[in-house]
Order: C-alpha cells, then structure tokens, then sequence
C-alpha cells in the first residue's frame, strides 16, 4: 500500500508540474532567423548574371567569335549598364523612403543615405565642440591675430592674464617664443612696467600645429554649413 500510494502521489505530482512546464515552454518565443529578402537576392543574382554576360561577350569579340554587325550598338549597351545599375541598387542596403514624379524630373530619398549624413553630422558637430572647447576665444584670437595680421598690438597685464594665455598656446605647441633663451618671460621683463602697446609678433610666432588648427576649425564650421542645422 505505502508503494502504492507513493507511485500514485509521484503520478499526480508529475501530472501538476507538467502543465506549469509546458506552458513555460509554449510561453517562449520560437527562435527565428534572420528574415530573408528576396528582392536583394534576386539582385545580386542579377548582378552576377549580367557580369558574367559582359565578360564572356567581351572575351568573344577580340576572336571574331560575334560579327561586326552584330556586335552591341551604344544604347544596346547603355541598356545594359542601366539593367546593372538597377540590380547592383536592389543588391544595396539602400531603400527607398520616397519618391516623387515632377514637371522638373524626378527625386527619390534613400534611407541608408540619410542616415549616414545623419551620423556624419553628429561627429562633425562632436570634433567641433571639442575643437573649439580647446582653447578659448582669448586665446584663439590671439592665433588668429599672429595668422593674419601684419602686427599684434597688446598691452602687458598686471594680472598676468595675456602672459597663462600665452603660456597656454605654448604648451599645446601652438605658438613658440621668438627669443628661446628667454622664452615668454620676455614679454614681462620688457613690459611690467610699461603700459604701452607692443606688437606680440616680436615675441611669439604662430607654429605650423596652430595654424592648421585654425584651419581645421574653419572647415568644420563651414562643413556644418552644408550639411545644415543640427537635428534635435
């Protein structure tokens, strides 16, 4: 009886547990591939196709194996080049998000494409930001002032302010001193005293590494131009 009783309570034990199993395994999601897409197969079918035409048709002619007159003509061939086109597009991660039929042609907008600019977009604007955060506006008119000015009129600071500035350019090798026994502390030596302007060229220069940074801030400020306002 005790064995009896034990094989019919593992029985109906098994039979409660099993349900909660089954519908933990119904409940799961069926694992699925990746979704097939027939129009880029298709696509690069062609494309494959087209190829190997073109070059078993152009490894015919040089043996006299086609005629001359029948040999592909120039829109017999444009055809072919706009059919590989076509197929090379389908083949593509491109896809079309719209497209307009107009008076002036036609337009059409491409997703992969838009997103791309959209990313270049959001770097540019990041490589800008950390550009011009390098330096500050103090100090980038002094680069821009040593790049194009004939002279560079200032005034010594008894805060010491122009002389970090100076010293800031310096050290990230934008600028060099003219006089490198002296190095910056000329400035000071000369004009601590002395109110009166004095042209910074006779003590610094602009180094090759400060004049493409100026450069390079100018081009990104006018690639922001072209790709437009920033999103969001």
């Amino acid at each position: 009886m005790d064995i009896t009783d034990g094989a019919m309570d593992g029985a109906m034990d098994g039979a409660r547990d099993r349900p909660g199993r089954d519908q933990g395994e119904a409940s799961r999601p069926a694992r699925r591939g990746k979704p097939a897409t027939p129009l880029r197969r298709l696509g690069v079918a062609c494309v494959v196709v087209l190829v190997i035409a073109c070059l078993a048709y152009l490894a015919t002619v040089p043996f006299g194996l086609v005629a001359a007159g029948d040999r592909l003509q120039l829109p017999e061939i444009a055809l072919a080049v706009a059919l590989l086109a076509v197929a090379a597009f389908s083949a593509s991660s491109y896809s079309i998000t719209d497209f307009t039929i107009g008076p002036g042609g036609f337009s059409a907008r491409l997703a992969a494409y838009e997103e791309r600019q959209d990313s270049l977009e959001s770097e540019v604007h990041a490589l800008r930001v950390a550009l011009t955060g390098l330096v500050t506006k103090y100090e980038w008119d002094h680069l821009r002032r040593l790049k194009e000015q004939q002279t560079v009129r200032v005034r010594f600071r008894e805060d010491r302010k122009l002389q970090l500035e100076l010293e800031r350019l310096d050290a990230m090798g934008f600028i060099q001193p003219t006089d490198e026994a002296r190095g910056l502390n000329a400035i000071a030596d000369d004009h601590a005293n002395d109110q009166a302007e004095f042209d910074l060229k006779d003590y610094v220069r602009i180094t090759g590494d400060g004049a493409d940074y100026l450069e390079l801030r100018e081009r990104l400020k006018g690639g922001r131009q072209r790709l437009g306002p920033r999103k969001g």
